[in-house]
């Protein structure tokens, strides 16, 4: 009897194994990162046109195009904005637009658990345009 115990275990852990292994339930591969400037980045940074150095340097390690990470997806980011220009304030003095209390950029500091504050103000006006245009077209 014990024998006959042994074998029906073995035959159901090798028929266990055996499903798992052909029913497609492998884990999938992670995309394929590149490291720039000490940044990790994926196949998911946006590649439709070539990416500013801004974009490399400052958002991708954080931000993706198509879907959230560390900080939120820049698919839609025109029509988030509360206002025009917002996106100029945020990225060159967030810490005027806390102090402001703005609501949409508290909303946006609850969204990730990395403190980290956008207040890039070497970039002028034509950098930060860039980058926008980049993200929303």
């Amino acid at each position: 009897m014990r024998e006959i115990l042994s074998i029906f275990i073995f035959i159901v852990i090798t028929v266990l194994f055996l499903y798992h292994k052909f029913s497609g339930n492998q884990i999938k591969k992670e995309p394929e990162s590149k490291a720039f400037c000490g940044n990790v980045f994926t196949s998911e940074s946006r590649a439709l046109k070539s990416e500013p150095h801004i974009a490399k340097a400052k958002c991708a390690a954080c931000h993706l195009y198509n879907r959230d990470a560390t900080g939120p997806n820049m698919k839609y980011l025109s029509l988030r904005q509360p206002y025009e220009g917002w996106f100029q304030d945020f990225i060159t003095n967030q810490d005027s637009l806390v102090t402001a209390k703005d609501p949409y950029t508290l909303a946006m500091m609850e969204y990730s658990p990395v403190e980290f504050r956008h207040n890039f103000q070497e970039l002028d006006t034509t950098q930060v345009k860039e980058l926008y245009e980049y993200y929303v077209e």
